[in-house]
This record gives C-alpha cells, sequence and structure tokens, in this order.
C-alpha cells in the first residue's frame, strides 16, 4: 500500500467565477536565460509549503468556509485553488528576492 500525503482541497469553483480576473506578470524563461551566464550555480528555494502560511484577511474567511460531518470549518491561511492567490504570494515575495539581491549579491528571480 502506498501512503500519500494528505491535502486540504476546497473546491473553489463557485467563487472563482465571482472574482474579477487579477491578471499579473510573473518573470518568464526569456529572463532567466538572460541572467544566467556561463560557469554560473543554481539553486532552488522551495517555498511550496510557504503558500499555506499566508494569513487571510479574516473579513474573508466566511468565503472560505465548509461543512463537514455537521461541522462548519473556515480556512484561515490561503487554500489552494482560488485564482487570486498566487498573485498576492508574487507580491509578497517580490521583497524577499530584492533582498537576497541586495544584500548577498545575488542575481536571482521568483520564477
Amino acid at each position: 500500500m502506498i501512503r500519500k500525503k494528505r491535502e486540504k482541497i476546497l473546491d473553489c469553483t463557485l467563487l472563482n467565477e465571482e472574482l474579477t480576473p487579477q491578471p499579473f506578470k510573473m518573470v518568464d524563461v526569456n529572463v532567466v536565460k538572460q541572467i544566467i551566464h556561463r560557469l554560473n550555480y543554481a539553486m532552488t528555494l522551495d517555498i511550496r509549503s510557504a503558500f499555506s502560511h499566508v494569513s487571510v484577511d479574516p473579513e474573508l474567511t466566511l468565503y472560505l468556509a465548509f461543512s463537514f460531518i455537521e461541522e462548519t470549518h473556515t480556512y484561515i491561511a490561503i487554500p489552494f485553488g482560488i485564482k487570486h492567490p498566487p498573485k498576492t504570494f508574487h507580491k509578497l515575495m517580490k521583497p524577499v528576492i530584492s533582498y537576497i539581491r541586495t544584500n548577498f549579491n545575488l542575481r536571482s528571480v521568483a520564477y
């Protein structure tokens, strides 16, 4: 038997239909190619779990609730499945990347 990690899942289909699209621009592969030089080292920072540590505005938790066995539960951190959080998370990462760039003299991008 293969054990799988349990994931928090919320079906946000109806919520996403009501949200106004908020496009945002991320760095693309061409920018990454431009900053990489021959004989450079590369590293990645795995922040996959950081997303679920970003708090939700308490006024919005009403829209992030679900019922299970006659109990209502609400998310207090950003759940996966909503279309706006990637933009929010990207905005949160900009100052971090800037700090790394400035204080450690590293070429870095949030990609």
